[in-house]
């Protein structure tokens, strides 16, 4: 083999290494991390007739922050293991597919920009009471807001909580 040959197949080993190692089943990552921390130490999975959300917390001592919280409109989406849904846009009924927040302790509930290109897909389960593990990518439109410009990449792992409206009375 030659040395080109050999350098390039040791630069592949070495991707090959680091995406085997990933970041575990519920992490962030992402140029997002230069705004704010992406640790995480909690993941919740919820889900209803309108909507599933994966919500990433950071226990920091004595308040925990809400790092970000992903939130799909299933309006006009069948999500299931091995589909991917694009996260850009509108829903038919006019609702943003997707939207992400972040909430530190002590500041305000920060939405985040629109998405510019972003993908979601589960490995298993998605509805309540079910194991449920998957990932997003995103990359927001570069506003001059919060985040603007910016992208993160998320795993989740967990069971789903049913998020329904339960017995409202009005």
């Amino acid at each position: 083999m030659s040395p080109e040959l050999r350098r390039i197949a040791a630069a592949l080993a070495a991707v090959a290494l680091v995406l085997g190692c990933g970041a575990g089943d519920n992490s962030l990552s992402g140029s997002l991390g230069e705004v704010f921390s992406l640790d995480v130490s909690t993941v919740h999975v919820l889900r209803n007739d309108e909507a599933f959300a994966v919500s990433y917390e950071a226990n920091n001592g004595q308040s925990i922050d809400l790092v970000l919280r992903f939130t799909l409109a299933l309006d006009g989406v069948n999500i299931s293991p091995g589909r991917t849904v694009d996260l850009r846009g509108m829903t038919d009924g006019g609702v943003v597919r997707a939207t992400f927040i972040h909430q530190a302790a002590g500041e305000p509930t920060r939405v985040l920009p629109a998405v510019s290109v972003g993908e979601f897909s589960l490995d298993e389960g998605g509805n309540p009471g079910q194991v449920t593990s998957g990932s997003f990518n995103v990359s927001f439109v570069n506003d001059g807001s919060y985040g603007s410009g910016r992208g993160v990449s998320g795993r989740f792992h967990g069971t789903a909580l049913d998020a329904g409206f339960g017995d409202w009375i009005p």
